[in-house]
């Protein structure tokens, strides 16, 4: 739905209101405006799912028509399954909108304002999560501007009806208009009959020109301040003295503010400050971080020195005001921002009025006091110097940056060629040491993955971050960074360990990577990108550095094994991975043996248990592909003989834990001693049992035809 192109104020979100109150006369409506307290998906499905679940509770005093057979709705039956989760994943809320509302014979979702969401990604993915609700029943409702992303968005998508309401905008703005006169000025009593209509019909004239422009943004606004004046002087004053625009109206507020800061440098500093972070954070932003902000370097402690030595999942002494926010902040700034701002006393969230706010600050007018340019770069070199500093102070600003940081880096896109500037900005390779001490903290404390790789510069936070589009622009731009070594490897291995295909494909190709060269590490062992592939697990990756035909046969020292006998020898062989090696079993020599005289079956032997990867399914799968169970290695073992001895060792090594974890009372036991009862209690529990190989020995003696 769109009024007036792409305009923002046009009144959406007023008929939007207009459908929702019509619609819940006849079915239950869940609904959502997406601001900036809805910027993800996730979050705006389950508010979508509190409702729905609400809803079932008002079943029985609305007035909504059920469906016949609701009256036998089985909730148990439908939930099961459901309510045995202790979290839920991004699917499961889709379907858990659909079972709830199962029983209603109309129920309606309204997502209104979808372009301001500002992740295009996240928008995209609750499209794709909406869509499939329409099929079950529900009938999804969603207005927006007619911005190019949406058109294209929905162009293959089949709607049931587009509305475009750009032709009737005027008239509906005049039915507002006459609506809010009617029952204000028509409603006083201390105004006789002919002076209202004299009211009625000067306000109407005045903003039916306004009404023309199609702004219901700036109707309400100027309206409702006019028909609550109390004399008809001061009706008749302020319709002279109206804004002609929406930008007329920011800039008067602006005015306003300036003129009431007079020759205050410093309250000047702080609006501005404030219109700064209000303009460039992705996160929404509360009170409380905005104040932390606007109090510069006062009140700040310095941080003492040494390592915090908690455990990883353990939150640090300067993380604790999470559980304690502390009492309720100044609002002073609020006061000072005037109709620019809304502030949500229960979510604590503050953010322009509207987005029209944020298009004329960033707009070249030459009479406005407030002028923000680059707001978001202003922000993320804020984030920067704060990772920097040594600060300790408990307050709402510290988990904030971390929050901002990541989202930064996450709404980068290739659509402005200044992304890529920010984001070299943002990840420009630090030298110094306490710096990645905090960070090291800070990911300990909120567990975030993404901090520990801004030690290591812009390379591996794209690869690790999915930036691949940013890859390619350094190749061209910046191509030494691409060729300069990480700590361990070069950027094309630290991509396959990280399991971005793309971004292997991309380095690869620039370097001309040797496929079968052997890198050593820091650690002393030899590598290459098809051995971090198999170690790290990923089949897709596996897939992506076989397809580009490795030498298979390739040895590693110092014990001279194939990729085959790493596949298998893993502390936990993963059998997709090997599947994926035998996939070649035609260039594969699956008996081929090691220093040691082992074939992968062998390793297997050494690490498969009766419950891992379903026990024996592992050497079924290499029996099937043409393996020797009965070859021995230097020491003349079988892989039947390896296990055997593991299990008798495993359970010899089980038995002299227990005896030794066994304490002998000085009590007498008797049947009926409760002391010595209460001291058997105090004993430490028996070690438990080692891993079992019995079912495995069991099937190699099976399949080597020796009795069990």
């Amino acid at each position: 739905m769109d009024p007036k192109g792409d305009v923002a104020g046009t009144g959406k979100t007023f008929l939007a209101s207009a459908v929702i109150e019509e619609l819940a006369k006849s079915g239950p409506v869940s609904s959502v405006y997406c601001d900036s307290k809805c910027t993800t998906a996730r979050g705006i499905l389950e508010l979508l799912a509190a409702q729905s679940l609400n809803q079932i509770g008002k079943r029985s005093t609305g007035s909504w028509r059920l469906r016949p057979d609701a009256v036998n709705f089985d909730f148990s039956g439908e939930f099961s399954g459901l309510e045995r989760k202790d979290s839920y994943s991004f699917d499961d809320i889709p379907k858990l909108i659909t079972t709830v509302t199962k029983i209603f014979e109309a129920p309606f979702i309204v997502v209104d304002a979808l372009d301001e969401c500002p992740d295009r990604l996240e928008t995209s993915r609750l499209i794709d999560a909406l869509l499939p609700l329409a099929k079950s029943g529900l009938k999804i409702f969603l207005t927006s501007r007619e911005e190019r992303f949406f058109v294209e968005r929905m162009k293959d998508i089949p709607l049931d009806a587009r509305i475009r309401l750009q032709n009737q905008n005027a008239q509906d703005i005049q039915l507002h208009i006459t609506h809010t006169i009617d029952g204000s000025v028509s409603a006083r009593s201390d105004l006789p009959d002919p002076e209202k209509q004299r009211i009625r019909s000067t306000i109407e004239e005045e903003f039916k020109e306004k009404a023309e422009g199609g702004m219901f943004l700036l109707i309400d606004r100027l309206l409702k301040p006019v028909v609550t004046r109390v004399t008809t002087k001061e009706i008749m004053l302020d319709l002279q003295n109206l804004p002609a625009d929406c930008e007329d109206l920011w800039l008067r507020i602006l005015m306003s503010i300036d003129e009431a800061c007079g020759r205050n440098d410093e309250s000047r500093r702080r609006i501005s400050l404030a219109l700064v972070w209000l303009m460039g954070t992705v996160v929404p932003l509360e009170l409380e971080v905005l104040n932390e902000v606007l109090k510069g370097d006062e009140g700040w402690e310095e941080e003492p020195e040494g390592e915090w030595e908690g455990e990883e999942n353990e939150l640090p002494y300067w993380a604790h005001w999470i559980l304690n926010p502390g009492p309720d902040p100044d609002q002073s700034i609020v006061n000072a921002l005037g109709s620019l701002v809304v502030y949500d006393t229960r979510t604590r969230i503050i953010r322009f009025s509207h987005s029209t706010v944020h298009e004329y600050l960033e707009g070249d007018h030459p009479f406005a006091p407030y002028r923000i340019k680059n707001a978001r770069e202003e922000v993320a070199i804020y984030l920067l110097q704060y990772l920097h500093r040594d600060r300790k102070k408990r307050n709402p600003l510290r988990t904030f940056v971390m929050h901002e940081w990541v989202s930064h880096l996450k709404s980068l896109t290739p659509e402005k060629e200044d992304c890529y500037n920010l984001f070299m900005e943002l990840t420009r390779d630090p030298t110094n040491d306490q710096r990645w001490q905090r960070i090291r903290r800070a990911e300990l404390a909120l567990g975030y993955y993404f901090f520990c790789p801004i030690i290591e510069g812009p390379v591996s936070i794209a690869i690790r971050c999915g930036f691949n589009w940013m890859l390619e622009r350094m190749a061209r731009k910046d191509p030494d960074l691409i060729r300069t070594k990480l700590p361990d490897h070069a950027p094309v291995l630290y991509a396959v360990e990280a399991g971005n295909s793309e971004a292997f494909k991309t380095l690869y190709e620039f370097e001309n990577f040797d496929i079968n060269g052997m890198v050593k590490t820091r650690y002393g062992t030899f590598t290459s990108p098809l051995r971090i592939a198999i170690e790290s697990g990923g089949s897709e990756i596996v897939d992506t550095v076989v397809s580009i035909e490795p030498d298979i046969h390739l040895m590693f020292p110092p014990h001279n094994q194939s990729f085959l006998h790493i596949a298998c020898n893993s502390p936990f062989p993963k059998i997709h991975v090997i599947s994926r090696l035998l996939k070649h079993h035609d260039r594969v020599d699956i008996n081929t043996k090691d220093a040691q005289g082992r074939t992968p079956f062998h390793c297997l032997a050494e690490r498969v248990t009766d419950d891992t990867y379903k026990g024996v399914e592992a050497f079924k799968l290499l029996i099937r592909h043409g393996s020797n169970i009965h070859a021995m290695t230097n020491r003349g073992e079988t892989a039947l003989a390896i296990t055997e001895q593991l299990e008798s060792e495993n359970k010899e090594k089980h038995e002299e834990e227990k005896r030794k974890s066994a304490v002998s009372t000085p009590y007498t036991s008797h049947e009926n001693d409760s002391f010595s009862s209460l001291y058997s209690l105090l004993l430490p529990p028996p070690p438990p049992p080692p891993p079992s190989r019995v079912i495995v020995i069991q099937y190699l003696r099976h399949v080597m035809n020796l009795p069990e």
